[in-house]
């Protein structure tokens, strides 16, 4: 609201303005500070577990859930930089770039530029996103390092499945397949 406005009352800002402020969340992303923010949280909440079970699915999120939020960083920069083109601003294309306009009259407006950076920049978030997500499944379903080691009192049928794992039991292994496979395909859709 308040950019907008100062936008409204000095035009010649909006472009520098939307330039710089798509600085500050892409400078947040590159800088490694998110990623190690959330990975010291997570360790931090790790660390309070008692569950061996629970400890390994709050580390296994530590890489995608830190790249979810650069991809989230990545794509609030990116369409700030598409706002920084001012609703006047307007080129004509020529033949060969005629694909480019999505109106198809030959000429490229700010609007236009705005419009289909949000709406390609969205579908490939929802595709990051998705990605991330899939590869926290894939990380959460493989046994922690402590299974090696690890005696829980009640023996669950994750301790059970996870123990097949490591030993290479045929059951566990397929079912290990099957629902890396189906996180794959899940993701690919």
């Amino acid at each position: 609201l308040i950019i907008d406005q100062i936008c409204h009352r000095f035009p010649a800002f909006e472009t520098p303005m939307f330039l710089g402020l798509a600085l500050v969340p892409f400078g947040l992303g590159s800088s490694g500070l998110v990623a190690k923010s959330i990975s010291d949280i997570l360790e931090g909440i790790a660390s309070l577990l008692s569950s061996v079970t629970l400890r390994h699915w709050v580390l296994s999120a530590k890489r995608p859930l830190a790249s979810m939020m650069e991809a989230l960083l990545t794509y609030l920069s990116v369409n700030l930089i598409a706002q920084a083109f001012p609703a006047s601003f307007a080129v004509v294309l020529p033949d060969q770039l005629k694909i480019l306009d999505p109106n198809g009259d030959g000429i490229l407006t700010g609007t236009e530029i705005e419009d289909a950076v949000a709406d390609i920049s969205r579908r490939i978030l929802l595709a990051s996103l998705a990605t991330f997500l899939g590869l926290f499944f894939l990380n959460a379903k493989s046994p922690p390092p402590e299974t090696k080691t690890w005696e829980p009192p009640k023996r669950s049928l994750l301790y059970r499945f996870w123990r097949g794992l490591i030993e290479r039991k045929g059951t566990p292994v397929l079912i290990d397949l099957s629902m890396s496979a189906a996180a794959y395909v899940l993701i690919a859709l």
